[in-house]
């Protein structure tokens, strides 16, 4: 379905596909069903991220944050996330590229799709490493410290909290360690 979305004449088409792919991470409730079709996903989020309407790239981000919770298994009873191990080495696999793709449209002329992307990227934190952080999150986001929407900036600042909070609780490899609901580590649950 999306490939040559790129090709694409029409906006609304491309923003369709994209949101497709949302709507279909967001409902798989089997992480094994995800993990098996990650790469593609992750393929087609990446392509997505490069188009310049910005409602595509807000929908880029909104699926990104889609696929992280589609890998991530809910306890059908208290409605918690915990990621199980192989679901987290997927989404260490891909949350480089994916951050890497999404993280130029931190200065997108629109707030509203700096404030989407920012929220992508938070959902992608937990799988990074804190060197991947150092390298490509933290100049990703630079321009934000300024920006010119104060709603930018508090969302900023306070993602970078959580950011720092999160890596109090990294493992020995430096990849940051997911936490569930309750405070305790992604890893441990699974």
């Amino acid at each position: 379905m999306g490939a040559g979305s790129a090709e694409e004449p029409s906006e609304e088409i491309r923003l369709a596909r994209v949101a497709l792919v949302a709507e279909i991470c967001a409902a798989m409730r089997d992480a094994a069903v995800a993990i098996a079709f990650a790469d593609d996903v992750a393929e087609l989020i990446a392509t997505s991220s490069r188009d310049s309407f910005h409602d595509v790239k807000k929908a880029t981000h909104r699926a990104v944050e889609a696929f992280v919770e589609g890998l991530t298994e809910r306890n059908d009873e208290s409605g918690e996330g915990n990621v199980n191990v192989n679901a987290a080495n997927a989404l260490k696999k891909h949350a480089r590229a994916l951050c890497a793709a999404v993280l130029p449209d931190a200065r997108h002329r629109h707030s509203q799709t700096r404030l989407s992307c920012l929220r992508a990227v938070s959902s992608l934190v937990p799988f990074l490493s804190v060197a991947e952080m150092e390298e490509l999150v933290a100049p990703g986001v630079q321009p934000m410290c300024a920006d010119r929407t104060p709603g930018v900036r508090l969302a900023l600042h306070e993602a970078l909290a959580r950011w720092i909070v999160s890596a109090e609780t990294s493992d020995e490899s430096g990849a940051l360690v997911a936490e569930a609901p309750d405070g305790s580590s992604a890893d441990a649950a699974a």
